[in-house]
């Protein structure tokens, strides 16, 4: 056995006596690599399983693209060999690590291809694990002993018993269950489902996460437990029970009966849809990650905790805190913390002043990991799809900008901005037939084929993509203040943004100086909401072109596309978008619509005059119900009216309309 397959099962031999893994990084040419590699598949066990990410290990491995690790979620591995030639996928990489079990071997070959900050960033923790040349290897680690790992699975049993608890314990009564990456949360959901559905025979368990594939622990440790169970799509069967995943804006909008509500990666959806939820569904357990890209916000651990605490006095909350693949002290896990910026902690902000604001660039970032880091601490706090790629995004790709606000030496605010536009007359044209979907041009994209505003493509704009305020100082106006930042020391045409839309999001961007000019007709998959598209563009010839169409479509959808979207937003974006135009009632309208307040006619007979005073009242003052916005301007029918504001039938939701019309009919001038 030549020396490097020595060195490798001395090191296996460490990695399992102490349930803990290794990273190798293996440097010599191209041969010598697969050689090591070939010798390194050969040695291991053959009843462990090996996972091979651009490179081919032969029959007895799984080979995939570096591109495909989500396709082993749920699974495990005790060898991982990843080629650092092919293209480099962070996120990726952070699925296929977390299947490494503990006594694993992490082995990398290959070199990084090209030169920029990002791969600066990655070489300099590469460096940090053990490496193999040819001629050479790093000395043996010594890892400190191992605690027993019974209690974490001690605490994986809790958090089972916790979940039935749910079930069979008193209603109204919701579990939070916390836990960082690796700690058997999301399968013990799935163990938990299978002892329910065992001692029920009826139950009816629904499940809900902003992604399906992210519930594969789930649903594969539920068909474990129960091996005589069936699955058909997303529903598994045993018996008379079931288990169903239904997104959450379905879960909202039906009145299926569910004995179990269980929403994996809590964090990801918006607070008043979790607020919703736990007004309709009275067994529910909300799980979430924490200190990891799966986000969690502070507005979810405060925001919405405070809120269920306040109006559910029994939820109860575990945190599970011990790794279950792993012992808690893993090398390998330290590194790839370190290396992928994992370590989120905020700290408290005793002083609420700031002092400046200032571009960064991605050399100063990889020069100063501290302020990286902060950086990304602040951006996963505020927004659940920041990913492991953007890390190397944002120092690989010079279109973008990071803007920051320092308190002191730490970074209490930042955005992020990318340069879209100028593009050519060719690429222009592409786009607006369907032919280009430029990476990188969402805005201009969205302006040229959605809208047919092809100048805009032809300037230059910057789109923010992201902006996050420290938690303790939201509020005090740092966000505004970093856009007053950019517009007046960036240069450019027009600012753009995309967001999931809220009602106090969408008053965020209206202050700072935005106007909508789309909403999204589908709902996002991993917020919940539609996404709006506002620009900052007063300067611009084609935003007068752009509000018009904005206005056209919204009002042509409300009862189709936006028949289900939160009405404050609606109310919002139709009030602003009828500002430039001119809304005029007549006294005959008056006199009819005062008629019907008073029971003098139907509804049909004056919808029409109706609908023209509540648009005058919109735009003058906002102050309309949502079961008139509802009913009039939206055209929904007397029962879904009923049912959406909680009447009896249509007798009470038009006792409603007229006692709400009577009430401010005299105002209708708004003086």
């Amino acid at each position: 056995m030549n020396t490097d397959i020595t060195f490798l099962q001395k090191l296996h031999g460490i990695a399992k006596q102490q349930y803990c893994r290794f990273g190798i990084v293996a440097s010599g040419s191209t041969q010598w690599e697969t050689y090591f590699c070939q010798d390194s598949i050969d040695y291991w066990p053959t009843y462990q399983r090996i996972f091979c990410f651009g490179f081919d290990g032969g029959e007895r491995c799984q080979n995939l693209m570096t591109h495909q690790g989500q396709q082993v979620l749920g699974q495990e591995c005790h060898l991982l060999i990843w080629n650092l030639s092919e293209p480099w996928d962070a996120n990726s990489f952070s699925a296929a690590i977390g299947t490494l079990s503990g006594g694993g071997v992490l082995i990398f070959v290959g070199q990084l291809q090209e030169s920029h900050a990002a791969n600066q960033w990655l070489n300099d923790k590469l460096a940090q694990l053990l490496i193999v040349t040819p001629d050479n290897h790093s000395p043996l680690p010594v890892v400190p002993c191992s605690d027993s790992d019974e209690s974490s699975f001690t605490e994986q049993l809790m958090a089972i018993d916790a979940i039935k608890h749910v079930v069979t314990g008193h209603r109204k009564r919701p579990l939070i269950l916390t836990a960082e990456r690796g700690r058997g949360k999301t399968s013990a959901l799935g163990i938990a489902s299978a002892d329910l559905m065992y001692a029920n025979n009826k139950i009816n368990i629904a499940v809900t996460a902003p992604s399906k594939r992210a519930l594969q622990p789930l649903y594969s440790h539920l068909l474990r437990c129960l091996p005589q169970a069936s699955q058909e799509k997303d529903t598994v069967y045993f018996g008379n029970a079931t288990l169903r995943f239904v997104a959450l804006d379905c879960l909202l909008r039906t009145d299926e009966k569910w004995d179990l509500v269980l929403v994996d990666e809590a964090a990801a959806f918006p607070v008043p849809m979790l607020q919703s939820l736990v007004e309709r569904c009275h067994r529910t357990i909300f799980s979430t990650t924490i200190n990891g890209y799966e986000g969690c916000g502070r507005g979810f651990t405060l925001t919405f905790q405070n809120w269920l605490m306040a109006h559910r006095p029994g939820t109860r909350h575990m945190h599970m805190s011990l790794p279950i693949r792993w012992q808690k002290n893993d090398p390998l896990e330290k590194w790839y913390r370190e290396a992928l910026l994992l370590n989120h902690h905020l700290p408290n902000l005793m002083s609420h002043s700031y002092h400046k604001i200032r571009l960064l660039t991605p050399k100063q970032l990889v020069a100063e990991p501290n302020l990286l880091q902060q950086l990304f601490t602040l951006l996963v706090s505020a927004h659940y799809q920041t990913s492991p790629n953007d890390v190397f995004q944002i120092l690989n790709d010079s279109a973008i900008q990071i803007v920051a606000t320092f308190r002191e030496d730490d970074i209490v605010g930042c955005a992020l901005l990318v340069a879209e536009g100028e593009l050519s007359n060719e690429l222009i044209q592409d786009i607006c037939l369907g032919k280009r979907r430029p990476k990188g041009q969402l805005g201009t994209i969205t302006l040229a084929n959605q809208l047919g505003i092809t100048c805009a493509a032809r300037q230059r704009s910057l789109r923010i993509m992201r902006i996050a305020v420290h938690p303790d100082v939201q509020g005090l106006g740092i966000g505004s203040e970093m856009i007053k930042f950019v517009n007046e020391h960036l240069v450019f045409d027009f600012l753009s943004t995309s967001f999931g839309c809220t009602p106090s999001l969408l008053a965020f961007w209206k202050k700072s100086g935005f106007v909508a000019i789309k909403l999204g007709s589908k709902r996002d998959q991993s917020s919940g909401c539609h996404s709006a598209f506002m620009v900052h563009a007063q300067s611009c010839s084609w935003l007068e072109d752009a509000l018009e169409q904005f206005r056209t479509q919204l009002l042509f959808e409300l009862n189709d596309a936006f028949c289900n979207t939160d009405v404050d937003i609606l109310k919002l974006l139709v009030a602003e978008s009828l500002l430039t135009i001119e809304i005029t009632v007549s006294a005959r309208t008056v006199s009819l619509v005062e008629y019907y307040a008073l029971g003098g006619s139907n509804y049909e007979s004056v919808a029409a005059n109706l609908h023209q005073v509540v648009l005058r009242r919109l735009v003058c003052c906002q102050s309309v119900s949502g079961l008139l916005f509802s009913k009039v301007v939206q055209k929904l029918s007397w029962s879904e009216c009923a049912v959406r504001y909680k009447c009896s039938g249509k007798k009470q939701v038009e006792k409603a309309l007229r006692e709400e019309v009577l009430s401010w009919l005299r105002d209708l001038q708004c003086k």
